[in-house]
């Protein structure tokens, strides 16, 4: 995101009041507070799979690529939606059980409270666990490649 400036400074101000650490992760580093405190470092880029599962939460913008990598860590998301799919991303990850919604324009009043009710809420924890589950049972590459082998005809003669 290009104009996450305030979404970056609200979250240092909710990371400092919560005494939590953060990793802020944007290629824009002019969004980032540059008074970051030696518990919150800011990345151009982490892998998702590398940071996700030592995760509390995930604090993002809704993308769906975002969403699908937190479920597949088990990481109960709080989603600010901007632009786009990402409403009805975060409506879908609030009915599945997987986190909460803030509104940009809410944003000041209500980080704080929803990431700490986030990240203490265990009924959300546990249906993270439960989805996360589904993606270890699954091997997506083989998967489709059973459907398109099983939809396939055979060629003429063999």
């Amino acid at each position: 995101m290009r104009h996450a400036g305030t979404f970056f400074q609200v979250s240092l101000e909710a990371c400092r009041a919560m005494d939590r650490r953060a990793i802020f992760l944007t290629p824009f580093a002019d969004q980032v507070p540059g008074d970051l405190p030696p518990t919150i470092r800011h990345f151009e880029y982490v892998p998702f799979s590398l940071l996700l599962h030592r995760a509390a939460a995930l604090v993002h913008h809704g993308g769906i690529g975002t969403c699908a990598q937190a479920m597949k860590a088990g990481v109960p998301q709080l989603i600010m939606p901007m632009a786009h799919d990402q409403f009805d991303n975060a409506s879908r990850v609030e009915t599945l059980g997987l986190g909460y919604s803030v509104r940009s324009g809410d944003l000041k009043s209500a980080l704080e409270g929803k990431l700490s009710r986030l990240i203490d809420a265990e009924s959300v924890r546990a249906r993270c666990r439960e989805v996360a589950a589904r993606f270890l049972a699954s091997n997506p590459l083989s998967d489709i490649c059973d459907l398109i082998e099983g939809t396939a005809s055979p060629a003429p003669g063999l």
